[in-house]
């Protein structure tokens, strides 16, 4: 499957630069999950 559909409508709907700021806040979520699993005592 692609994501090349999504990023049609998207556009359609001109929220494509959104996607953007969705993944930054993705790597964001990503690299506190992983300060996270460092931290944790086993």
């Amino acid at each position: 499957m692609s994501i090349v559909p999504y990023i049609n409508v998207l556009d359609t709907l001109s929220i494509v630069d959104d996607l953007s700021k969705v993944a930054l806040d993705y790597e964001l979520g990503r690299k506190l999950q992983d300060i996270e699993l460092l931290n944790k005592k086993r």
